[in-house]
């Protein structure tokens, strides 16, 4: 297994992986496509030999955000979605960030806990920040953020 940098070769694998792991919030192939070749993305990929994985980074400045990040269904629960950010932002350490930040639906358990053991902390709340999915409820977005170490 390796991870590298995504290829616009990938898209294919990107959208089935991403339509199988978000019910609302995936992407169109040209926001994938941009964000891959955006000079300010950090955009991987793991590969088993095959693309089984990805993370995407939106960096300005000293500071980037967590856009996005899924691992096939079959795949998921072996510690590959915390490689992923592992190696993401270790990438965006060496290229100057200080900080990475993310949002997150307040009813994905799953993404928080993941997010948690990377080492993000809760920062704040955005309530209703989400369009409703089921119903007419608006749902909360919890604000999350990662200081990156001085060291390697």
């Amino acid at each position: 297994m390796n991870i590298d940098v995504l290829q616009a070769k990938d898209l294919p694998v990107i959208e089935r992986i991403a339509q199988a792991c978000f019910t609302h919030g995936a992407w169109s192939a040209k926001q994938y496509l941009k964000q891959i070749e955006s000079e300010r993305s950090t955009a991987l990929g793991l590969y088993a030999p095959d693309l089984i994985g990805y993370v995407m980074f939106s960096q300005v400045l000293d500071e980037a955000e967590l856009l996005q990040i899924a691992v096939d269904p079959a795949h998921q629960s072996c510690g590959y979605a915390q490689q992923l950010i592992a190696q993401g932002t270790q990438q965006l350490h060496e290229a100057g960030v200080n900080r990475v930040m993310l949002e997150v639906r307040e009813s994905n358990l799953a993404a928080i806990a993941l997010y948690e053991k990377s080492g993000f902390v809760t920062e704040g709340l955005r309530k209703n920040y989400y369009p409703p999915v089921h119903g007419d409820q608006r749902e909360s977005a919890v604000l999350m953020g990662l200081t990156l170490g001085t060291t390697n």
